[in-house]
């Protein structure tokens, strides 16, 4: 599933109970350490399924596929020319096309963190979204991290984690215990220190306004403050 090349690439069938986990990147070498730690920290690893769509240089952006997956049949990629990106919605659409029947649907950001357990956690924060709508979307602005060092051919970045609070966590978790679950590779790594962003305060993203100039709907963060 190295996507130093160009096309696309296809993974495993999913199973029952899976999570499809949306990625777009744009030559950034911080997306080989969110694939690894989305698996990692994820209870059942074997039912998560990555696309990743790729907008690299072919030449240049090497350091950001030095880390391969934990579970590379859980991969699927789409590869672009970095010259040919159009901003994060067209990428976006074109990891959506990966898409391949899994039950759930995560989409994130190319630099990211996870907590523990983030697959249980999530699905259980939606069962109790499902006693209010039928159809729940279960969106937020995560913590930051900051790298303790800079990767190669990088400079020092302020990303996102995905963190789910557990005092949510009060629906008994699905039972996955027919689930195969796959080992993980726990060949060692240069996963490059991190520390997550100190914030009593974290964002929340509200609607500013359509605006004038192009009648397109216009986002703003405010902090929660109590």
């Amino acid at each position: 599933v190295k996507g130093g090349g160009s096309g696309e690439q296809q993974a495993a069938k999913p199973s029952p109970a899976t999570i499809f986990v949306s990625i777009p990147s744009y030559r950034d070498s911080e997306s080989q350490w969110t694939v690894r730690d989305l698996f990692e920290k994820a209870a059942h690893p074997d039912r998560v399924f990555v696309g990743i769509c790729w907008q690299t240089h072919p030449t240049e952006d090497s350091h950001c596929f030095i880390e391969p997956p934990p579970l590379p049949d859980h991969v699927r990629t789409k590869t672009i020319n970095w010259t040919h990106a159009t901003g994060p919605c067209y990428a976006r659409y074109l990891a959506q096309q990966l898409y391949d029947g899994e039950e759930y649907y995560l989409s994130i950001d190319s630099h990211m963190r996870f907590v523990p357990n983030w697959d249980i956690t999530l699905i259980n924060l939606y069962n109790l979204c499902l006693e209010h709508s039928p159809k729940p979307i279960i969106t937020g602005y995560p913590a930051g991290y900051e790298l303790l060092q800079a990767p190669a051919k990088t400079t020092t970045v302020t990303a996102t984690t995905a963190t789910t609070t557990t005092h949510h966590n009060t629906t008994p978790a699905p039972d996955t215990s027919s689930l195969p679950l796959s080992p993980i590779d726990t060949t060692p790594s240069l996963f490059p220190p991190y520390k997550l962003v100190a914030d009593a305060y974290p964002p929340f993203l509200c609607v500013d306004q359509f605006h004038p100039s192009d009648g397109m709907l216009r986002l703003t963060g405010k902090a929660i403050t109590r």
